[in-house]
């Protein structure tokens, strides 16, 4: 991700207290009681770059041209490793990355209700999905090479819970149910989706 597509609060709080203190140091310095009451109450600003002692940017927060707010921390050689992303409609995301850049760990949430988690392989890949929403909650597991569902569990709004196994292709072949009268049932498929045996 670039600079101005990356995005904690508390980088805000940070910044201000830096300028707050510097302009009360620079009062008591010269004893002017006039000069503290100048020390401003609110900062704007479009960006705000935090560096290390040795000149390396650490962090920046800022505003994109598409109105996303955005907080970016980068590690020692540069990389950006933790990222805030906040968007106009408030959908947010929290995303952890790795040193060659790739997202390990993604949180977010949504305006229709939706939030979720994933967890991702050293390349990339989906490994572990949790979601919870409208329909209900789910969680899924992938398979770390192909990045395809391999198992879930879910629970759907009336409280029905189910377990499904899917193949290597991602075809759902067993399903093991409990309906919401408390009937259970496993079901198995073959990998066309048509039903090779059911319990009842």
């Amino acid at each position: 991700m670039t600079l101005n597509q990356r995005s904690q609060w508390t980088l805000i709080l940070v910044v201000l207290a830096s300028f707050a203190a510097g302009a009360l140091f620079n009062s008591v310095g010269r004893g002017g009681a006039a000069d503290a009451a100048r020390i401003p109450n609110v900062i704007h600003a479009h960006r705000f770059v935090l560096v290390d002692h040795s000149g390396r940017q650490r962090a920046v927060l800022g505003v994109t041209d598409k109105d996303m707010a955005e907080l970016s921390m980068y590690d020692a050689s540069g990389k950006s490793r933790c990222e805030i992303h906040v968007a106009a409609n408030g959908n947010s995301v929290i995303g952890f990355y790795n040193e060659a850049g790739v997202h390990r760990v993604l949180l977010g949430e949504a305006q229709n209700g939706r939030a979720g988690l994933g967890i991702f392989g050293p390349k990339g890949k989906l490994v572990a999905g949790l979601d919870f929403g409208p329909n209900g909650q789910s969680l899924t597991l992938y398979d770390a090479n192909t990045g395809r569902a391999r198992a879930g569990l879910a629970v759907a709004p009336d409280g029905a819970p189910s377990l499904v196994l899917f193949d290597n292709e991602g075809h759902d072949r067993a399903e093991l149910h409990v309906l919401g009268n408390g009937s259970p049932g496993l079901v198995m498929t073959d990998a066309n989706g048509k039903r090779v045996a059911a319990i009842p």
